[in-house]
């Protein structure tokens, strides 16, 4: 009979083991225990299956399934992810399993319209103070015909001009 366990190593103790003390002569008791490897223990022996669905833990710490019966329990590895490099002449080299990231397309979308939204409110910003500096260089902002900052109204874009090569 198949058990599952929601924890990878679970132990469970069906029969607490007694130390023994050599000094009045009392011999050392084994218990009896059950321990899960990867969040599985499969049990033969009638009894020990008894003492199992007798367990307080069980339908709580443990489940019975039967053998055919998919683990309903998702597990991921408790060895974490180790980062793998080569090493030459002393000194580390590249990676031979590099991570990498990949954004979801709801994210990459998301932080493109970010992007727009910035690139827009920074470019007038931006075109006035180069229009400022090219203005100190020559006569300055009325001999360029240039409104101050201040007095800027938003004008539509009618058309947008294309550029070739």
């Amino acid at each position: 009979m198949k058990f599952i366990s929601k924890n990878q190593n679970l132990r469970i103790v069906l029969k607490p083991g007694i130390p023994g003390n050599p000094a009045l002569g009392q011999p050392i008791i084994s218990g009896l225990y059950i321990k899960f490897e990867n969040g599985v223990a499969n049990i033969t022996d009638e009894k020990m299956i008894g003492l199992m669905l007798s367990h307080p833990g069980f339908n709580s710490d443990f489940i019975k399934i039967d053998d055919n019966e998919v683990d309903p329990y998702v597990r991921k590895s408790v060895e974490p992810e180790h980062n793998i490099f080569e090493i030459d002449h002393g000194a580390m080299g590249k990676s031979l399993n590099p991570k990498k990231l990949t954004l979801p397309p709801e994210i990459k979308a998301e932080m493109s319209k970010m992007a727009t939204a910035m690139a827009k409110e920074m470019a007038p910003k931006i075109a006035l103070e180069i229009l400022k500096k090219i203005a100190k260089g020559s006569k300055g902002l009325k001999a360029l015909k240039v409104k101050e900052p201040e007095e800027l109204e938003e004008e539509p874009i009618k058309e947008q001009a294309q550029v070739t090569e």
